[in-house]
């Protein structure tokens, strides 16, 4: 009688560990510079935030920062609320990350939560990674897989910056979502892989300007090559003054494999790249 006690105990205890490591599946996903550390589940993934006063929603969010050692990839997610937390899994396939955020289904009410993940990688040099964050949705009768969110992570290590005054983000959500103030580029030239931008813009001084050059992460197949970029502004700037502006941006980033030349569309201008 004993034995068989033990035994199921032992089970019991076998299935608790298998379910609860379930609960965020990785296959520890590495390259050349990027390894997966740990996924860190907030929000109404806890069931503290589940209760009626503790229920919040904001904006869908996809937040990417990076150290010398470290790149973090923090989602937000509007979804309806449900009595079991999401599941999570990340892998690498064909050279592209994949970060899947599973609904692991449960008892759905008719109320809306505020979602988190957040996870770690380490990383080793610079990084220019592709990245998919999808969603399996199984509120239906069959899973819906959708991608909340796609670009490439791109970060120079300190040992390898150039002479710009900032590097070309190379990412679709921010080129689709950063902020977009008026500006009217008035000139464009490349020194040394730097593409200097001379822009005007209203404002006081244009000291608290944020400025961005990003590419969409595509690449339209044309002799030469095309890439296609906006200069983002975000400019609180109350006054009227013409305020106008040079930043230089390295673009090494932009090169493409076997062609020694790729034309820049930036807004309304253009610029061709030879390196």
């Amino acid at each position: 009688m004993r034995k068989i006690t033990l035994c199921t105990a032992f089970a019991a205890m076998l299935l608790l560990i298998s379910c609860k490591e379930k609960n965020n599946t990785q296959t520890e996903p590495e390259t050349e510079n990027l390894q997966y550390v740990e996924v860190k589940l907030g929000g109404c993934n806890l069931k503290s935030a589940q209760k009626d006063n503790d229920r919040k929603t904001g904006e869908d969010t996809v937040i990417i920062t990076t150290s010398e050692d470290l790149v973090q990839v923090f989602v937000a997610l509007n979804y309806t609320c449900k009595s079991m937390s999401f599941e999570t899994k990340t892998e690498i396939i064909d050279d592209v990350l994949y970060i899947h955020l599973i609904d692991t289904g449960g008892d759905y009410m008719r109320c809306m939560c505020y979602y988190t993940f957040d996870f770690s990688f380490k990383r080793q040099g610079d990084i220019n990674q592709k990245y998919k964050i999808l969603l399996h949705d199984n509120r239906g009768h069959d899973e819906i897989i959708s991608i909340f969110s796609e670009g490439t992570i791109v970060e120079k290590s300190s040992n390898n910056q150039s002479n710009c005054d900032q590097d070309v983000i190379v990412d679709l959500d921010q080129y689709n979502h950063a902020p977009n103030r008026n500006l009217v580029i008035e000139d464009m030239k490349i020194l040394n892989n730097c593409l200097k931008i001379k822009f005007s813009a209203s404002g006081c001084d244009g000291n608290t300007w944020v400025v961005k050059l990003v590419d969409m992460g595509g690449i339209a197949k044309s002799l030469p090559p095309q890439r296609t970029l906006r200069l983002s502004l975000d400019n609180k700037e109350m006054c009227r003054a013409w305020i106008t502006k040079e930043i230089s941006f390295n673009i090494e980033d932009l090169q493409v494999e076997k062609y020694r030349k790729i034309w820049l569309n930036v807004g309304e201008k253009g610029i061709l790249y030879e390196y």
